[in-house]
């Protein structure tokens, strides 16, 4: 079952690549999946980046290599979240289809109280 995360850490297009980046492309997919779990299981502020380690089955040097912080694996999370976003909207204007479609209709769901 795809859900919208998949998607957007899915995402990159890899036929081109080199081996080496296509390993470095599916180790960023890795800590983007493993990340989007966590901060969806724990929210963003009581995750770590060891459970995000963990979630992957990654080493801490392989974290780092691909991403300097929490803050910025997040900001890769929302900037692929919202360009997943404007390409339904998109798609719903040329189409008429809902533009939930996706986006597992996450656009609008509000997060429940507590969490990150």
């Amino acid at each position: 079952m795809s859900n919208s995360i998949d998607v957007l850490v899915d995402s990159t297009p890899e036929t081109t690549k080199p081996r080496l980046q296509r390993r470095a492309v599916a180790t960023r997919a890795t800590i983007l999946a493993g990340a989007a779990r966590v901060f969806d299981a724990s929210g963003y502020s009581a995750a770590s980046i060891n459970d995000v380690i963990v979630s992957g089955g990654l080493t801490k040097g392989g974290l780092f290599h691909h991403f300097p912080s929490k803050q910025s694996i997040a900001q890769q999370l929302v900037d692929r979240w919202s360009l997943a976003v404007a390409l339904s909207f998109s798609d719903a204007a040329a189409t008429g289809e809902p533009a939930t479609r996706g986006t597992s209709g996450g656009i609008s769901r509000p997060r429940p109280q507590g969490r990150d």
